[in-house]
């Protein structure tokens, strides 16, 4: 028996055995030489061409990549309209036009339009969802969300969240949509001096309002003179919504008036303060506080006042009134927020993220055309051939289109191939300023 690698070899030899076996191996030789060659060939072939597929199938992973990544904007706004769209029960028309602002936002500040939608969200369902009846009011809320954002590092939302809680605790009235609008514009260069002049930023700012704007507002306290106040206790230590709970408290003690402990009414008429004077609400608390300055040195008084919490908190301001009144002189009347955010904006990094913002927007709307199209992916043929014929676009700069975005070429390629037909939408949108 053999085994499937032996060959059997038989060898009829005629004439001199010596010379056919010495042919005979020079033949045998030359095979194997031939044979060995040949393997090498195909081994360097192989290698050749396994190295031109790897290098292929990294090629089509980047390009894949590239069209997934140019797809992340529109799947984030698609996702933020259909999120708003769930909360405020906003749909038609009004979506569509609540997704044009926050494209035309975008554009202007450099900004998200998926966070632009998000900021409106918020608007709607913290201020007032009447806001959507009057969208050129809307847009300029959300204009002032990213002026605000600027100095917040971009974050739109934390911007939104800081201008929605000051108007709602010191309970701005949404029943003029503009004077509404005119207000936030106000609290939030205040809010931005008060931050550029202070030691409280803005998100200590917000928490602290949450804690004491009510109050401050029902004791005839004005924004200006809060912010300034929530300044002068960030520098005592008390930061945050510390200082905000601080600040009501002492406000709440000095609205007490005839309700406040015999003995301590007492003691203030033997210092010769007037009750009166703490209540009225047409003085300012600068010059309330002021009105306990000659009990400053009488902790016992003092502590019985406004109890052991907030004594030091109430000698912060009411030895901080100078000081407030000069923060409160420094916030008001500024464009503060506005200059800030223009001199961002000339930065190197915000002048570098403004070359990604047109595909941002683009590929937003590109989306918005693509669900319309009953569904179709826009990277299938089908759908871009469809896509095209929808507005008007030349078949053949198709393929002009893809090599150049896949080589990374998108705004030019995007703008200037691929315009569709003057005078449309579309046109007007991607290729106006072309």
């Amino acid at each position: 028996m053999f085994s499937d690698n032996q060959i059997i070899l038989q060898i009829n030899v005629t004439g001199d055995a010596n010379t056919v076996i010495t042919e005979l191996s020079k033949n045998i030789q030359g095979l194997n030489v031939t044979s060995v060659k040949s393997v090498s060939n195909i081994a360097k072939q192989f290698g050749k061409w396994s190295l031109i597929l790897n290098q292929t199938v990294q090629a089509l992973q980047g390009v894949g990549q590239a069209l997934q990544g140019m797809n992340e904007p529109a799947v984030a706004f698609d996702k933020s309209l259909m999120e708003l769209s769930a909360i405020t029960g906003v749909t038609g028309e009004g979506l569509s036009e609540i997704g044009n602002m926050a494209q035309d936002v975008a554009k202007k500040f450099g900004t998200d339009a998926a966070q632009g939608v998000e900021s409106f969200k918020l608007l709607l369902s913290q201020l007032s969802p009447e806001l959507g009846k009057t969208p050129a009011v809307m847009k300029k809320m959300g204009e002032n969300i990213a002026i605000l954002s600027k100095t917040m590092g971009g974050d739109t939302t934390a911007a939104a969240e800081v201008l929605t809680t000051a108007m709602n605790q010191f309970q701005v009235s949404m029943d003029d949509p503009i004077a509404a609008e005119k207000e936030m514009a106000r609290m939030m260069n205040v809010m931005a001096a008060a931050a550029k002049e202070g030691s409280a930023e803005l998100p200590q700012i917000q928490e602290a309002l949450k804690q004491s704007g009510m109050a401050a507002k029902a004791a005839g306290v004005s924004f200006e003179e809060a912010n300034a106040a929530i300044q002068v206790l960030d520098k005592a230590g008390r930061k945050g919504s510390e200082g905000g709970v601080a600040l009501r408290n002492v406000m709440t003690t000095l609205a007490a008036g005839r309700f406040l402990p015999k003995d301590v009414q007492q003691e203030l008429k033997r210092a010769g303060i007037n009750i009166n004077v703490l209540t009225d609400r047409s003085k300012s608390l600068q010059e309330r506080l002021s009105a306990l300055k000659p009990i400053m040195n009488d902790q016992a008084l003092l502590s019985k006042l406004f109890g052991k919490e907030s004594v030091s908190s109430a000698i912060a301001l009411i030895s901080g009134t100078e000081t407030m009144k000069d923060y409160q002189e420094a916030i008001t009347g500024t464009n503060t927020a506005t200059e800030q955010a223009e001199t961002i904006m000339q930065s190197y990094e915000e002048r570098h993220k403004s070359i990604y913002r047109d595909w941002k927007i683009i590929n937003s709307e590109d989306w918005v055309i693509i669900r319309r199209l009953r569904g179709l992916s826009p990277y299938r043929e089908d759908g871009l051939l469809q896509r095209c014929q929808t507005v008007r676009w030349k078949p053949n700069r198709l393929q002009k289109f893809h090599l150049l975005v896949c080589s990374g070429e998108w705004v030019c390629a995007y703008k200037r191939f691929v315009c569709p037909a003057p005078n449309t939408n579309l046109y007007n949108i991607w290729c106006r300023d072309y």
